[in-house]
């Protein structure tokens, strides 16, 4: 997972690996604490490189979603290729996208 690095327009940039599996999972899961602990209150999540993403990782990113809008976070998308817009879309997670560019 790339590191983390200070985005415009006030959000903390997060850049998803090519590959999102189980491991990249884990290592997700720990960027987003140390955010959480850092007190940002805006996070981009960068899926431009990403080519790979399982099922279970789609889940991960949603429910990550909604618990951090639920604890006021406003997550963004940012380099949402076709090919992953269309898995968002086919498991019903379009809803993710509705501000998908910053």
């Amino acid at each position: 997972m790339q590191g983390e690095m200070p985005f415009p327009k006030g959000f903390w940039r997060l850049t998803l690996p090519r590959k999102f599996d189980r491991e990249a999972q884990k290592e997700f899961e720990i960027r987003i604490q140390q955010i959480l602990s850092g007190g940002y209150t805006k996070l981009a999540l960068d899926l431009n490189p990403v080519a790979l993403i399982s099922n279970s990782g789609l889940g991960q990113i949603a429910m990550t979603c909604l618990d951090l809008k639920a604890k006021g976070i406003q997550v963004r998308f940012v380099g949402i290729s076709p090919k992953i817009k269309g898995m968002l879309d086919r498991h019903g997670l379009s809803d993710l996208l509705a501000a998908a560019n910053i």
